[in-house]
């Protein structure tokens, strides 16, 4: 790892020197919920922004516990210990990637002086496009697919043993960077980025050491999934049904079990996602970014979307320009 980083990263955070003075082996309360507690996103992450960084605090455990976000850690420096939610233990050393899908229970044992890794703490929606690249039938795709369910992770985690590949590395370092700088884009580079490495992973997925617990009806409901985030505009539940010789009725209630929501309920919340995406980076008429995601019907656009995101359109336009 690049020299600099390390530097950049070693001093020691207020965290961090909190933890030394008190040494009490848990977690800082404003950062963790109690043991087995679910931590959100929100503690980490501004509203409208998908992606933060933050450094795994030195000198204490983190007990176990899980987080309705994807996480991302890297590890710079050192190892860091972690047990992961079927109570195996990896150790991970400087370069590999431990991805936690949201709800995937963990912990990490204390660490010291030299070790250093860093969190990437990120919103499922923010792998949009990197999942359109990587597409639906490989195991990381599999991952990001089960990152938009609600409730248990079917693929909690996946651990990369990449340290000596030297494309991953330096897209890492730049990732990072990007983080440092933080530039006006430094959310759309990251997004770039993580695409691109995501896509170098793939050819490491047959090593990445899955958890995995798979029900029977988890591959009709990730193709379902899939489905609408690619085809939001014009996605019908019934052309998928018939594919598989099922109901809409019988398709519906599958993806209901998967994510606890409905696909009415998908669809909207993918097309509303998609449509905020559009009013903030584009110049596209309302009505026409209505009807780019699905909705011809103005009227119904404008309702449905003020009930989601509490403002109309214009008026979330106007405060979430780039």
């Amino acid at each position: 790892m690049d020299q600099y980083l390390i530097d950049h990263f070693m001093p020691l955070t207020d965290e961090e020197k909190d933890n030394l003075l008190r040494k009490t082996g848990v977690s800082v309360a404003d950062l963790q919920p109690e043991s087995g507690g679910t931590t959100t996103y929100s503690r980490y992450l501004p509203p409208q922004k998908m992606i933060t960084t933050h450094m795994h605090p030195r000198y204490r455990e983190t007990r176990e516990h899980k987080h309705d976000f994807v996480e991302m850690m890297v590890c710079l420096h050192g190892s860091v210990t972690h047990i992961l939610s079927d109570g195996s233990q990896i150790t991970m050393v400087p370069g590999e990637i431990l991805l936690i899908n949201r709800y995937a229970s963990h912990a990490i044992r204390e660490t010291g002086d030299e070790d250093l890794a860093i969190n990437f703490i990120i919103q499922p929606e923010f792998f949009d496009h990197t999942l359109e690249l990587v597409g639906r039938d490989n195991l990381l795709g599999r991952f990001l697919i089960d990152a938009l369910r609600e409730g248990k992770s079917c693929i909690p985690s996946l651990y990369f043993r990449v340290a000596g590949d030297r494309k991953i590395q330096h897209l890492l370092q730049s990732i990072i960077y990007n983080f440092i700088e933080m530039q006006d884009d430094f959310q759309e580079k990251a997004r770039i980025e993580i695409s691109a490495l995501f896509l170098h992973l793939l050819s490491y997925q047959n090593a990445a050491s899955p958890i995995m617990a798979m029900r029977k009806w988890d591959n009709l409901a990730a193709e379902i999934i899939y489905e609408i985030q690619l085809h939001y505009a014009d996605f019908e539940l019934k052309q998928i049904a018939a594919l598989h010789g099922i109901s809409s009725a019988y398709a519906s209630k599958v993806v209901r079990q998967a994510t606890g929501k409905s696909c009415t309920e998908l669809l909207q919340q993918r097309r509303i996602e998609v449509a905020r995406q559009m009013l903030s980076a584009t110049n596209e008429t309302v009505a026409a970014i209505g009807a780019a995601v699905g909705y011809n019907n103005l009227s119904y656009f404008h309702t449905l979307f003020k009930e989601q995101c509490g403002l109309s359109p214009r008026e979330y336009r106007g405060s979430h320009r780039s």
